[in-house]
């Protein structure tokens, strides 16, 4: 089928896109590029010589203008390698932390983004976004998204969805700090939110689960926009 429609996903300072492969698989598997971002300057083991600090505070602006260069290579593929499945004009952007805040960047920045996805965004950059937004958080206050939602007994790095499945099955071996919710839950939740939001928006497919509360879905406590 296709074409399918993209998102390009930033990690949070310091991670690859790796560590979220479950939650990309799965919108992958739901009819997505999912496109995730590992900037040089970011994950350890891709830094390079003389690499600029990857806490800095220019990063995000960085990760940010990298954007359209992105999907200028992805326009690339889709002209030779992917056979043309890809549907660059249906562009979403999300991520996780620091990589949240660079989404919402992106968001301001470029016009070519239709969706904007933040999971926990730390640093309040590039928030108000004029295209419909989701934001899943442990507790930021944030205003002014399309969808908000605080997320109950969840830490930061829950987000990190792969470290937290690892962790749990290797306790011993892999050390992390997690909420009360179980890692396969976790997955469950950021992952069912994200779909409904980008297939509203991205595919035109209504859905209730956004209006507010589920019971389905206690954890996920709905604020209405400032």
């Amino acid at each position: 089928g296709g074409p399918f429609p993209v998102i390009l996903f930033w990690p949070g300072t310091l991670n690859t896109a790796a560590i979220y492969s479950t939650i990309l698989e799965n919108l992958a598997s739901h009819g997505y590029v999912a496109v995730g971002i590992t900037e040089p300057y970011n994950a350890s083991y891709a830094d390079l010589d003389n690499s600029p600090d990857p806490k800095g505070p220019g990063r995000v602006y960085s990760w940010a203008a990298d954007e359209p260069f992105i999907l200028q290579k992805l326009s690339e593929l889709n002209n030779t390698d992917l056979g043309g499945v890809v549907d660059v004009d249906a562009v979403a952007v999300g991520g996780h932390s620091a990589g949240g805040d660079a989404a919402g960047l992106a968001t301001i920045e470029h016009g070519n983004v239709k969706a904007m996805l933040n999971l926990d965004g730390a640093g309040g950059l590039g928030h108000n976004p004029s295209v419909p937004s989701l934001l899943m958080s442990s507790g930021y206050d944030r205003d002014r998204y399309t969808y908000d939602y605080r997320m109950r007994g969840i830490a930061h790095s829950d987000f990190e969805t792969d470290v937290g499945l690892l962790a749990e099955k290797y306790p011993s071996t892999i050390g992390v700090r997690r909420g009360s919710i179980r890692p396969a839950r976790m997955l469950e939740l950021v992952v069912t939110y994200s779909l409904a939001f980008l297939d509203k928006h991205l595919k035109s497919v209504q859905t209730s689960l956004l209006d507010g509360n589920s019971t389905q879905f206690p954890e996920m406590q709905h604020r209405p926009p400032a």
